[in-house]
């Protein structure tokens, strides 16, 4: 798998580029490519050999051949990937509950939200996300690594913070200062933003040492603690806590509290990549497509379904349309079933609308090659129903108009797994006409709820050999089955 991962900036040892490090290491070590793109900011906290990186005006130059197979993104900044490859599933990493690492809204093209802890799930769901749309992913720390002898290199300290030096964790930087003018040995570490001004003004601070420089290798510093000091359960204070360090745990406000070392099994980043992996590749619907003949329309239509998230079953068992499409259907093994036919072209968004969707059935928009076999419509959202003035008699027609439609098309739609087999799946008694009109019928008359992705897919309609050889027979089983009457009732026609 090719996984493009996108943020803010990949320089320092910080919060998101450290989380995204220690995670693109185990994804590349599982066998995945990665690549990471710093959106606004610089790059280099490995060397390009170890993880490729890349500023993103040097983008189009530098990966014109990586060609990835999801996205992962972090700050807001990152949306620009979604721009830069809009057929790509993509995923978004929310680290704090703060402005800057805000959600980006563009469904269905992301699929998940991921939170590292329950506190950011409920500024999410605050912000309005679904919680469908959120998964909770444990925080990423190499245990082995951390877990390994080190040498002490910088004597012995009362409190070690290793951090970037800016606004976020002044409140909490100051009380450090306090605490060393109380007495307490302290080391703060780390890039220097210039929340605290001039470092010189704390030289005459005798159990004070500000380092105010990149460090890569924090473990003989956090070796040097009695306890350490971070910003919320970050990634320094889980890396503590797997060396068996005690930590001070602040907020943005410079409160703090004490939390033991504990069992941080659950972030070990062997388990973290493998829940990342299975997120990217899970499956959000069945597809399957009935076929008959035609391998050439089959074999075009396969290559535009977006795979890494679908599973595609093609349906050629020698039946009719309905046989085949149950037949299918039994094979399928996720919650959502969506039926395509073999004679279309569809694109990744709006097979992940259909999927995305909670609505019981969900049909789609769909472009026409052939106007003239449709009564000339050009696209078609799905079938209406209207009474004939002259004869009074229930005749189905073809609309593109979202006010009118009463039900998908067969061609295209999504149903709810347990809903096609609460039905009985299609009536096999219909021979390749007439059996998707009779499925959403009944699916109407038990009270399902429909709706209509807007987003069109292409149609060459209806190029199966014997296509209309029994549309009479079709026609009365249908009207058998719904008579006018019932139909007038149903959708209070007159």
């Amino acid at each position: 798998m090719r996984i493009l991962i996108g943020c803010y900036q990949f320089k320092t040892r910080t919060g998101m580029p450290n989380y995204l490090l220690t995670l693109a290491r185990e994804l590349m070590n599982c066998g995945h490519q990665v690549a990471i793109i710093a959106m606004i900011g610089e790059v280099g906290l490995v060397s390009p050999e170890i993880i490729p990186q890349y500023k993103l005006k040097e983008y189009d130059r530098s990966l014109h051949e990586f060609h990835p197979d999801v996205l992962l993104l972090n700050e807001p900044e990152s949306e620009e990937l979604l721009n830069m490859y809009p057929n790509v599933p993509a995923y978004q990493i929310i680290h704090s509950a703060l402005f800057y690492d805000r959600p980006i809204l563009r469904q269905p093209q992301i699929n998940r939200y991921i939170s590292p802890r329950p506190q950011i799930t409920a500024w999410l769901l605050g912000q309005g996300i679904p919680e469908k749309s959120i998964i909770e992913i444990s925080l990423p720390v190499d245990i082995e690594h951390f877990r390994q002898p080190v040498v002490r290199q910088h004597g012995r300290y009362d409190i070690v913070s290793i951090s970037t030096i800016d606004e976020l964790r002044k409140p909490m930087l100051l009380d450090l200062i306090r605490q060393a003018k109380a007495g307490k040995k302290v080391l703060i570490a780390g890039k220097d933003h210039g929340s605290l001004g001039d470092l010189s003004q704390y030289a005459d601070i005798a159990t004070l040492k500000i380092i105010p420089e990149e460090i890569r290798d924090v473990r003989p510093f956090l070796a040097s603690a009695k306890m350490v000091a971070g910003i919320y359960r970050g990634l320094i204070t889980l890396e503590a806590k797997a060396m068996g360090i005690p930590c001070l745990i602040y907020d943005e406000h410079g409160k703090s509290r004490i939390e033991k070392p504990h069992d941080v099994r659950v972030h070990d980043v062997r388990k973290i990549a493998r829940q990342f992996v299975d997120l990217f590749t899970e499956i959000r619907a069945d597809i399957i497509i009935p076929h008959h003949d035609r391998d050439d329309l089959l074999a075009d239509c396969l290559k535009s379904i977006p795979k890494l998230n679908f599973n595609v079953i093609v349906a050629d068992y020698g039946g009719s349309f309905s046989m085949n499409c149950n037949a299918g259907a039994r094979k399928g093994r996720s919650s959502n079933l969506i039926f395509l036919n073999d004679d279309t072209i569809v694109n990744a968004p709006a097979m992940w609308e259909l999927a995305a969707r909670d609505d019981d059935v969900v049909g789609c928009r769909q472009t026409f090659t052939q106007p003239e076999m449709a009564t000339g419509l050009k696209t078609v959202l799905g079938i209406t129903l209207r009474i004939n003035k002259t004869t009074g008699i229930v005749q189905y027609w073809l609309t593109d108009t979202p006010a009118e439609v009463f039900y998908p098309s067969g061609a295209i739609f999504k149903i709810k797994r347990d809903l096609f087999r609460k039905l009985g799946g299609f009536s096999e008694r219909f021979i390749n006409g007439g059996e998707d009109q009779d499925l959403f019928l009944r699916c109407i008359a038990a009270g399902a709820k429909m709706s209509f992705c807007p987003l069109p897919i292409t149609h060459h309609l209806s190029q199966s050999e014997g296509r209309f050889k029994y549309c009479a027979e079709n026609d009365v089983l249908l009207k058998d089955r719904w008579p006018d009457s019932k139909l007038k009732e149903m959708f209070k026609l007159c």
